[in-house]
């Protein structure tokens, strides 16, 4: 992570916006995506972090949003 330290990801969530238009006989397209990506991430425990030879110290639990926003052109021969 950011920190430097590790983190076991509890869960993943995306969520995706997009919009299409087509024209020429959809021979040619712009495509336009805003995406949100959260990703919760737990400690691991003390049991977990001796499986992978670290201690639970070395692990950090934090929630993080990445965004995406996207823009595409496609051209069909």
């Amino acid at each position: 992570m950011a920190n430097g330290k590790m983190g076991i990801e509890d869960y993943m969530q995306q969520f995706v916006l997009g919009i299409n238009y087509y024209f020429h006989g959809f021979n040619q397209y712009i495509t336009m995506d805003v995406s949100l990506l959260q990703r919760n991430i737990k400690d691991a425990s003390n049991a977990e972090a001796a499986e992978v030879g670290m201690t639970a110290a070395d692990f950090d639990s934090v929630k993080e949003n990445d965004w995406r926003f996207r823009v595409m052109y496609q051209f069909w021969f």
